[in-house]
């Protein structure tokens, strides 16, 4: 156990939404990765709640759990379709941009309900990953 545990209530429909979070393709390795639960106060995107990220990549997100969801769990993707949503390449290279923004902006002391704090980490994303920019320019000139 370390300090990050703690007790905490939730019913089948939460748990439903961050299993789906957690392994929306149902694989083997989704399902070996964990996710963090914690409570979040007025200040956070969606208000006060549970919410649910990956503790791995917390620069991909994190989803309320407010139990709402009625999504039924999908089968897993094909390689093909994964491909075609991800680029070869493309994770690893924002895993290595989050990665490198995380460690010299100290993500322990970052509050992750800032706004600030998550543009940051996407405009250094944006910055570090070429495809990431052609979607940017892409972004700004349907805007």
């Amino acid at each position: 156990m370390t300090n990050k545990d703690c007790s905490i209530l939730i019913n089948g429909h939460q748990l439903r939404e961050a299993l789906s979070f957690l392994a929306p393709d149902n694989t083997e390795e989704q399902l070996d990765q964990e996710v963090i639960i914690s409570t979040g106060g007025a200040e956070c995107h969606s208000g006060p709640g549970l919410y649910c990220w990956l503790d791995e990549y917390p620069e991909e997100g994190a989803i309320k759990l407010d139990g709402t969801s009625t999504a039924a769990p999908t089968p897993p993707a094909s390689e093909q379709q994964r491909a075609a949503v991800m680029p070869e390449g493309f994770r690893e290279a924002m895993g290595k941009a989050a990665s490198s923004w995380l460690y010299e902006n100290d993500p322990q002391g970052l509050d992750w309900c800032d706004p600030r704090n998550v543009e940051a980490l996407l405009d250094a994303l944006f910055e570090a990953v070429p495809q990431l920019q052609l979607a940017k320019a892409e972004d700004k000139s349907h805007g």
